[in-house]
């Protein structure tokens, strides 16, 4: 990526993941019902299992809460990229 994208896409990985945190954290004190976290955290699963993303990350954890980070990391050691598997 050329530098406008890279900034581009840091921009949008950080305002997803801001509103992801404020969502688990929603979760984990019981205001937001997991049902409606589900999908939002299978995207994030799906999202975190690409290389671009993971060395993004390392660099910007520090943002997120200790909870959030966590369960980012976690993801991140069981996931297989594969939500573009099927476009040739």
């Amino acid at each position: 990526m050329d530098g406008a994208s890279k900034l581009r896409f840091g921009a949008h990985l950080g305002r997803f993941l801001r509103f992801a945190d404020r969502l688990y954290l929603a979760v984990l004190d019981g205001t937001l019902d997991r049902r409606l976290w589900r999908g939002y955290e299978r995207t994030l699963a799906d999202t975190v299992a690409y290389p671009g993303f993971q060395t993004w990350w390392t660099t910007r954890k520090h943002w997120h809460t200790d909870e959030f980070c966590a369960l980012i990391d976690r993801h991140i050691q069981t996931a297989k990229p594969k939500i573009y598997e099927g476009y040739n």
